[in-house]
């Protein structure tokens, strides 16, 4: 079974023109998406696996698995390196 992730508690965020801006309050850090990663951040509000997130952006964007799976892998890393996920 997949894991789910889930962002974390103590991030502040709020779209804005198909982007999120995000503030974590516990080290005061901004940060900000495109819009591919807001509707990934969206989603992560209420969790989900690395595949329901490629699915999403495949139905979203009209790109291949491979490459959704690739953004994905890519952004869950970043969340991790800041340590925004739960």
């Amino acid at each position: 079974m997949s894991d789910i992730f889930r962002l974390r508690e103590g991030v502040e965020w709020r779209p804005v023109e198909k982007q999120v801006l995000a503030l974590d309050t516990n080290t005061s850090t901004f940060f900000n998406t495109n819009r591919v990663g807001a509707l990934l951040w969206a989603a992560l509000t209420e969790g989900r696996t690395r595949e329901q997130l490629a699915d999403e952006l495949v139905a979203r964007f009209k790109i291949d698995l491979q490459t959704a799976e690739r953004d994905v892998d890519a952004f869950l890393k970043a969340l991790a390196r800041h340590n925004l996920l739960a």
